[in-house]
C-alpha cells in the first residue's frame, strides 16, 4: 500500500472533524490547533510511563495470563493513566470566550487527534512486519481503528473536557472523569482478545457516547432548562388527562 496515502487516511477523521467544528461549531481555529498540539505532546509522557510500568510490573500484577490481572492492567495503565495525563494537558485548552458546547467540541478534537496519531504509530509498526501479507491487513487495521480506537479516545476526552469545564464553573461533575477511566479501561480489556469477546468494545464505545450526552446535558444550562420544561409540560399533560371529565363537589372528585 502507499504509505503516504495510509498515513493520510489515519488522520482523515481528524481532518474532517477539524473542518466540521470550525464551520458549524463556531470554534476558533487557533483554539483547535492548541487542542491538537496538547494531544500530541501528551503522547510522550503517556507512552513513557506506560512502558516503564509494564517493564517494572510485567511479571506481577500486569501478567496477561490472568484475566483479573489483564483487567487491572487495562483499567490502571490504559484507563486511569491515560485519562489523568490527558486531563493534565487538556486543562490548557482555552475556556475563555468559549461556551460549554465549544469547549466540549475542542475536547473531542483533542481526543480524536491523539487517537489518529496512535493509529499512525500502529500503521508504521505493522507496515514492515506485514509486508509479505500485502496491504489488505493494513487497510483493515486503519478502518477498524477509525471506528473503534479513534472513537473511544474522542468520547473519553469529551468526558474529561466536561469534567474540567465543571471544575472551572464550580459545578464539579466527578462522574464524568470516573466514567472516562472505567469505559476506557473496559474498552482496552476487550481489545486484548482476538475472538468474539473483542466485539464488546463496541458496547464500551456506545456507553461512552451515552455518558457524553448525559454529562454534557448536566453542564449545558440551555439543555437542562429545556429538559426541565419538557418534564413540567409532560406532568401538566398527564394531570389534565387524569382530571378530564372530573369535577370537584365538596371534598370529593366526581367522574362525569
Amino acid at each position: 500500500m502507499n504509505i503516504y496515502f495510509g498515513l493520510a487516511l489515519c488522520f482523515l477523521p481528524y481532518i474532517l472533524f477539524f473542518i466540521g467544528i470550525s464551520c458549524f461549531g463556531k470554534t476558533k481555529i487557533l483554539h483547535q490547533f492548541i487542542a491538537s498540539f496538547l494531544a500530541l505532546i501528551a503522547v510522550l509522557p503517556i507512552t513513557f510511563i506506560q512502558f516503564w510500568l509494564e517493564e517494572k510490573f510485567s511479571g506481577a500484577i500486569f501478567n496477561k495470563d490472568s484475566l483479573f490481572n489483564l483487567f487491572i492492567k487495562a483499567l490502571l495503565v490504559n484507563g486511569f493513566l491515560e485519562e489523568i495525563m490527558r486531563i493534565i494537558f487538556m486543562i490548557f485548552i482555552p475556556a475563555k470566550n468559549n461556551n460549554v458546547k465549544q469547549y466540549f467540541l475542542l475536547s473531542l478534537l483533542c481526543g480524536l487527534c491523539l487517537g489518529c496519531f496512535e493509529s499512525m504509530i500502529y500503521l508504521l509498526q505493522n507496515l514492515q512486519s506485514n509486508n509479505l501479507i500485502g496491504g489488505q491487513f493494513l487497510w483493515g487495521l486503519i478502518f477498524a481503528r477509525i471506528f473503534t480506537s479513534d472513537l473511544i479516545h474522542m468520547f473519553c476526552a469529551g468526558l474529561c473536557g466536561l469534567f474540567i469545564w465543571s471544575i472551572k464553573n464550580k459545578h464539579v461533575d466527578i462522574g464524568a472523569i470516573v466514567f472516562a477511566v472505567l469505559i476506557h479501561g473496559i474498552y482496552d480489556f476487550f481489545a486484548y482478545f482476538n475472538n468474539g469477546m473483542y466485539w464488546f468494545c463496541l458496547a464500551a464505545i456506545l456507553l461512552a457516547l451515552i455518558e457524553c450526552r448525559v454529562h454534557y446535558t448536566k453542564q449545558n444550562p440551555e439543555l437542562k432548562s429545556k429538559n426541565q420544561n419538557e418534564k413540567e409540560d409532560l406532568t401538566e399533560e398527564v394531570v389534565d388527562q387524569t382530571l378530564d371529565g372530573v369535577r370537584l363537589e365538596g371534598n370529593k372528585l366526581i367522574k362525569e
